[in-house]
């Protein structure tokens, strides 16, 4: 079976969006010399091509004899191909760029490069059967890894129409076989609908079937983007093949990852939570702190918040959620806010929110700002639910609300805001929790389900057995989540809702002097020691391993 190998490259845009960087420098060489250094090296594919559209031929041609691999990869210019998806992945896929599958609207990271129509053209070209396919930021492409993806698909002809592994972005592609292209053809949905959970499409975990090629658990583990597409990832990249050699494999790469990155935070959190108001329209809801139990903040310094998103525009993958312990769209300048946000350039941002009340100016802004994704916390999948949770009778106005705002995204042709409805697992939601989950996934294309959480004991301890390792580990969140507070205090994490913990003010302070600021970092290592009896929070804590 004719099996090709195929870089898909855009020399303007990158696969989230941002401006491509494929000529740009990276460890001594250019990401793009890199990719392609890597695939001429894929030692069992047939032929090996740089795929572009007519726009980037020229650059092309320079790539390949750039990198030396002009005997060994071929430029193939192909038609434009329609990806109308695109801006939705994109928006998806920015709220968890690091993983290769969970992310909203049941993305993939293959879904922000795979373009069926695309490959199509390839196939024919070629007269392959089969095409392993890569993105052009992958700089850290292993060629063993992709090789081994190529056999497995031939060993497995009966029963795979594709490959895929589990490895964090970057490091493989994926082989897909003439039927799953003419499936996603014909089907017309993207290739993460095959990878994920759809009420609609059931089947095994594909990670328990022959389409998914079993990798080195250190690989499958660790959880990064290991591609040259954004500012974190280059940083990333780069000290690792510097730290490595440039030649470095998969399994090298991810264990200096976890031996020189994980165990540290980056310069900024990857993702910032900001309360602008503790105003709620649910201050008697049973699942979290609210109302009278939240001392009353609200956001008055919108000149602190431009200061704040600035410095998180530095990096372009860092995301802010206006959420904290109240409902972001009561705040009267929510509009405002959002629009500070966006014109900084902060790369992604998402609302939280019980979208009980629903002002024209707040659905306005979240269009044309445009707000990226929409948590609702909806809570259940009834009223009588709703109002026993929630302590309040306004269910069928939520509901209405969701799909007036889904009715105006489509009449709109609006890729952003997507909505995604939540659920928090507990004694009181868990007869409604497979009805909620795949009826939000057919309607809304996601759905989230989220842990009981007492905020240390602060809340009733639910009845249902907790869904918590059995073996205490640092918190996931101390070195990627930050949560700021309205009234400019930064607390430890999102357990402290009455913000007794101050670890400045970053009203005053620069974000990154707080994050890397003595506090946080003795934090750190009380948790790297095992020690979080020091600090009550931490010792009552039931959601340090959620990510």
């Amino acid at each position: 079976m004719k099996t090709i190998a195929a870089v898909f490259a855009d020399f303007v845009e990158g696969p989230l969006g941002a401006p491509a960087v494929l000529n740009e420098p990276l460890a001594g060489r250019r990401v793009i010399d890199h990719t392609l250094q890597r695939l001429a090296r894929i030692g069992n594919a047939d032929q090996r091509y740089l795929v572009v559209g007519r726009r980037d031929a020229d650059q092309a041609e320079n790539a390949v004899k750039s990198a030396c691999v002009r005997d060994r990869v071929r430029v193939m210019i192909i038609d434009d191909a329609p990806y109308p998806r695109a801006p939705l992945i994109r928006a998806a896929r920015r709220w968890g760029p690091a993983a290769w599958r969970g992310t909203p609207l049941s993305t993939t990271w293959f879904d922000e490069y795979i373009n069926a129509f695309a490959v199509a053209q390839v196939l024919d070209r070629t007269g392959a059967e089969a095409a392993l396919c890569v993105e052009a930021h992958q700089a850290a492409l292993d060629p063993a890894l992709s090789a081994a993806m190529i056999h497995h698909q031939q060993e497995q002809l009966a029963d795979a129409k594709m490959v895929f592994t589990a490895a964090p972005p970057g490091l493989c592609g994926v082989v897909l076989r003439r039927e799953a292209v003419r499936d996603l053809l014909e089907g017309d949905f993207p290739l993460g609908m095959l990878l994920t959970y759809r009420p609609e499409i059931p089947q095994p975990d594909p990670l328990t079937k022959p389409v998914c090629l079993p990798i080195d658990p250190r690989i499958a583990r660790t959880s990064a983007r290991l591609m040259a597409d954004t500012q974190g990832g280059r940083e990333i990249l780069s000290a690792a093949l510097t730290a490595r050699g440039a030649e470095a494999d998969a399994a090298a790469i991810c264990d200096w990852f976890a031996e020189a990155v994980a165990p540290r935070p980056e310069r900024l959190p990857i993702e910032v939570e900001v309360e602008i108001t503790t105003d709620d329209p649910l201050p008697d809801t049973k699942l979290r702190p609210r109302g009278s139990r939240v001392p009353t903040r609200r956001l008055a310094d919108l000149g602190a918040l431009k200061r704040l998103a600035r410095e998180l525009a530095t990096y372009d993958d860092r995301r802010v959620v206006l959420g904290g312990f109240g409902d972001p769209l009561l705040h009267p300048e929510f509009s405002a806010i959002c629009r500070v946000l966006r014109d900084c350039g902060v790369s992604a941002i998402g609302v939280v929110t019980p979208l009980v009340e629903m002002r024209d100016e707040v659905v306005e802004a979240m269009f044309s700002t445009p707000v990226d994704l929409i948590q609702v916390r909806l809570d259940a999948h009834s009223a009588n639910t709703y109002n026993r949770v929630n302590g309040r009778d306004c269910y069928d106005r939520v509901i209405a609300n969701i799909h007036t705002l889904e009715q105006m995204r489509q009449t709109r042709a609006a890729p952003r805001p997507f909505l995604l409805c939540s659920m928090t697992r507990c004694a009181a939601t868990i007869a409604e929790m497979e009805a909620f989950y795949d009826h939000w996934m057919r309607v809304l294309g996601g759905a989230l389900l989220e842990g009981y959480d007492s905020f240390g004991d602060a809340l009733p301890t639910d009845d249902l057995i907790a869904t918590i390792p059995p073996v205490r580990e640092a918190c996931r969140r101390l070195n990627r989540r930050m949560v700021l507070f309205a009234d400019g205090s930064t607390p430890q994490c999102s357990q402290d809702f009455a913000g007794s913990t101050k670890l400045g003010d970053w009203r005053r302070d620069s974000l990154a002097s707080i994050w890397l600021g003595k506090p946080l970092s003795g934090l750190r290592v009380l948790h790297a020691a095992g020690d979080w009896s020091a600090r009550p929070l931490c010792a009552a804590c039931e959601a340090w391993h959620r990510p």
